[in-house]
C-alpha cells in the first residue's frame, strides 16, 4: 500500500509539472509569434525608407539644372547614403530576431515538449505496470510475484530537466532579443554620431548663407555704416563690391588726373550717387558717366562717414 501511494504521489507531482511545461511552451510560442510580427513590421520601415530615398534622389536632380549657394545637392546625396546605412542596420536586426530568437525558440519548445511527452508516457507505463503487480500480489499472496521497486527521482528526472530546459531557454531568448536591440542601437548611435557632425556643419553653412541673403535683401545704408557690417553683408568677399569698383576705377582712369584727391568733383553727381547707394543701387563706375574727381570725392565722403576711422584710434600711433 505504501508503494502504491508513493506512485500516485509521483504521478500527481509529475503530471502537474507536465502541465506547467505545456503552459511554458505555449507562452514561448506566443512570444515567438510577436517577435516574428515585429520582424515583419520592420519591412514596412525599410519600405518607407526606400521610398524616402527615391524622393530625396529625385529632389537632388533638380539642383543639377538650377544651382544654389546652399549645400543641398551634397546634403541630399549624403542623406541617401545614410538611409542606406540605416536599412543595413535594420536588416541585421531582422536577421538576429529570426536566427537568434524566433527559430531557436520554436525548435527548443518543440524538442522539450516532445521530451516531456515521452517522459509522461514512460511514467504512465511504469504506473500501469506497478498497479498490475500490486494487484497480483494482493490476490496471490507472497508468491504472487516480486514487489516492484518504487519510482525514484531518476525515474522522473527527464520531466524536471525539461522544465529547467524551457526556463533556461526563456532566459536565453530574452537575452538574445535585447542583445539584438543593443547591437542595433549601438551601430545606430555610431552612425548618428558621424551624421551629427555633418548635419551641424550643414546647419552652420545654411544659417550663414541665409543671414547673408537676408542682409542683402535688407536695406542698409552704405554711408555711415561700418566696414565690418558691410563686409558681413557681402560675405565671403573681403572688400565690399562698391569699394572694389571705385578703387579699380581710380586705379585705371585717375593716373593723369590733376589733384585727384584735392580737387572736388560734381557735388550734384556726388549727392545723387550717395543717395542711390544708400538705397541699394550701386552706380556703374564708367568714365563715360563720371570723371575721376567725382569718384575720388565720393570715396573721400564715404571714408569721412565711417563710424570708426579706417585706422582704429587704438592703433593710430602704431602706424605713425
Amino acid at each position: 500500500m505504501f508503494r502504491g501511494k508513493h506512485v500516485v504521489e509521483q504521478q500527481t507531482k509529475d503530471g502537474g509539472l507536465y502541465e506547467r511545461i505545456k503552459d511554458l511552451g505555449l507562452s514561448l510560442d506566443d512570444i515567438t509569434k510577436h517577435v516574428e510580427k515585429q520582424t515583419t513590421s520592420l519591412n514596412g520601415v525599410m519600405s518607407s525608407s526606400k521610398s524616402l530615398n527615391e524622393s530625396l534622389g529625385n529632389f537632388e536632380t533638380l539642383f543639377t539644372q538650377y544651382p544654389t549657394p546652399f549645400p543641398l545637392s551634397d546634403f541630399l546625396q549624403r542623406s541617401c547614403a545614410w538611409l542606406g546605412c540605416v536599412d543595413e542596420i535594420t536588416v541585421k536586426l531582422q536577421s538576429k530576431f529570426t536566427s537568434q530568437v524566433a527559430l531557436p525558440t520554436r525548435e527548443g519548445v518543440r524538442t522539450q515538449l516532445s521530451n516531456a511527452k515521452g517522459s509522461k508516457n514512460r511514467m504512465l507505463k511504469h504506473a500501469t505496470s506497478t498497479d498490475k503487480i500490486n494487484a497480483a500480489s494482493a490476490g496471490g499472496g507472497a508468491g504472487g510475484g516480486s514487489a516492484p521497486s518504487s519510482p525514484n527521482a531518476s525515474t522522473f528526472k527527464p520531466i524536471s530537466e525539461t522544465n529547467s530546459s524551457l526556463e533556461s531557454l526563456a532566459v536565453q531568448i530574452l537575452c538574445a532579443y535585447w542583445e539584438a536591440y543593443f547591437d542595433y542601437f549601438h551601430e545606430g548611435c555610431k552612425l548618428l554620431l558621424r551624421v551629427k557632425v555633418q548635419v551641424d556643419e550643414y546647419k552652420k553653412q545654411s544659417s550663414d548663407l541665409a543671414n547673408v541673403a537676408k542682409m542683402r535683401t535688407k536695406k542698409i545704408k552704405i554711408f555711415g555704416t561700418s566696414l565690418a557690417e558691410l563686409a558681413q553683408r557681402e560675405a565671403p568677399k573681403s572688400v565690399p563690391q562698391f569699394l572694389d569698383d571705385m578703387l579699380k576705377f581710380l586705379e585705371k582712369w585717375a593716373d593723369d588726373t590733376e589733384g585727384i584727391f584735392r580737387i572736388s568733383g560734381s557735388k550734384v553727381q556726388i549727392d545723387s550717387m550717395k543717395e542711390s547707394m544708400d538705397n541699394g543701387v550701386v552706380p556703374d563706375f564708367n568714365p563715360r558717366n563720371m570723371d575721376a574727381n567725382t569718384v575720388s570725392s565720393l570715396f573721400k565722403l564715404y571714408l569721412r562717414s565711417l563710424p570708426d576711422p579706417v585706422i582704429p584710434l587704438n592703433m593710430y600711433y602704431t602706424f605713425l
